[in-house]
């Protein structure tokens, strides 16, 4: 059976929960034009970019309300239902292009429909995602979470249980010293997500003297070919919701800054705010965007 001839596929490479000043971030990559894309050229396109997430914008179309997207998610090893920094430099690169007006938008993925809220923020677009319902929850047991960090169970934030809400491990540990010295084993990480059934862990410190920072994160997700994250959208929003409904954040006023990336020399910024009441809250995740260049891949 004869190849399919290869193209050129045109791919932008942004930075998503940048700092204000542009800096820091993740970096993810954007494909405009995905419609021709099978599954296999999408996993070779995000194999070859590299970075953590590529998404690929199959189609936008309009139903009677608002633009709707249809997007796939890639890392370098797999294909995921949803990606929090990749959501947000996505709808900063369609805006740039002028496919989509600021406003809000809905982003049809594998998982089903998220609501995408835009608008333009100086250098950069801020874009802000409603953050899906977790479908399952498990608690974990301390012993086994210690271990596969390779930290003293005393180090554990005694006022947060360790859990997992679908695919991620949420796990508190006591300072932003104890999550900064954290030198993680891959292999034995993995091995503990394989048996929980697990993708990634999200590891957080609150910062309970820092006017108008919630936590600092670390985020590692080595099955699916992350060994660390420095910013992770779609974790920060399901910890946030669990610490509302735990009532560690006490008031839903205004937006609340998350921290990632001080270990990897990229500090980044997710921004997380809340509606309706503490016992069910609807989150939303934002950020900045910044485009740092374009790249040309042949598949």
């Amino acid at each position: 059976m004869s190849q399919q001839p290869k193209h050129p596929v045109q791919v932008e490479l942004w930075r998503s929960f940048t700092t204000k000043d542009g800096k820091g971030g993740n970096a993810a990559g954007v494909v405009l034009d995905a419609k021709d894309l099978d599954i296999d050229r999408m996993q070779e396109i995000a194999t070859v970019m590299g970075v953590s997430e590529t998404a690929f914008i199959r189609g936008i179309g309009q139903d009677a309300r608002k633009a709707c997207i249809e997007i796939f998610f890639f890392t370098p090893t797999t294909q995921v239902g949803l990606c929090g920094h990749a959501t947000v430099a996505s709808g900063a690169a369609l805006l740039e292009r002028g496919s989509l007006e600021p406003g809000d938008y809905m982003q049809n993925t594998t998982l089903g429909s998220v609501d995408v809220r835009t608008r333009n923020s100086g250098h950069a677009s801020f874009i802000a995602y409603h953050q899906p319902v977790p479908k399952q929850r498990m608690n974990l047991r301390n012993d086994e979470v210690a271990s596969a960090l390779g930290i003293e169970s005393k180090k554990l934030l005694k006022s947060f249980h360790p859990m997992s809400l679908d695919t991620d491990a949420l796990v508190g540990v006591r300072s932003n010293d104890d999550l900064q010295e954290i030198v993680m084993d891959h292999e034995r990480l993995t091995r503990f997500l394989l048996r929980h059934t697990l993708e990634g862990m999200h590891v957080f410190a609150l910062c309970d003297k820092e006017e108008g920072v919630v936590a600092d994160c670390r985020n590692f997700a080595p099955t699916v070919g992350i060994p660390e994250e420095s910013a992770t959208g779609s974790a920060t929003g399901l910890l946030a919701a669990e610490l509302i409904k735990q009532q560690i954040i006490r008031e839903l006023q205004g937006r609340m800054l998350f921290r990632q990336g001080k270990s990897l020399g990229l500090d980044s910024e997710i921004w997380v705010s809340a509606e309706g009441s503490v016992s069910d809250p609807d989150v939303y995740v934002g950020g900045l965007a910044v485009k740092d260049e374009e790249r040309e891949v042949i598949v």
